[in-house]
């Protein structure tokens, strides 16, 4: 995981923009801390959460069909109980968190470039 979360790191370095424009700053995540507690972090810093546009929770069986409800920024979960929720920034540069096990752990988070002004919904 860590290996990843360097590689979209480095792509946004490589890749930028035009106008030299990057996307701010993560909040300081604890590993392991549960997502609730750091999403405080991630609101308090400005980001702003993103759902799937007509997304529904439906898609999730459960324990994630309640984690959606509680947080819409929830784009998906694997076989492996791993999940990821999405954040933009006011430049449109999102972030993606990386949670692990039912109990939604941070594992880790990265600046996904391939988002950058994606039709993706910014929800308020």
């Amino acid at each position: 995981m860590k290996r990843i979360i360097q590689t979209h790191i480095i792509l946004i370095l490589c890749v930028g923009t035009a106008d030299g424009a990057s996307p701010q700053e993560a909040p300081q995540l604890e590993n392991g801390s549960p997502y609730p507690v750091e999403r405080k972090k991630i609101i308090a810093n400005g980001w702003v959460k993103v759902a799937e546009p007509g997304s529904s929770c439906n898609r999730f069986d459960e324990p994630y069909r309640s984690s959606c409800i509680s947080f819409p920024e929830l784009s998906h979960c694997g076989d492996d109980d791993n999940c990821s929720f999405f954040w933009r920034d006011k430049d449109g540069y999102y972030l993606e968190i990386y949670t692990y096990d039912k109990d939604l752990g941070v594992s880790g988070y990265a600046y996904p470039a391939v988002y950058k002004g994606s039709t993706r919904s910014v929800e308020r």
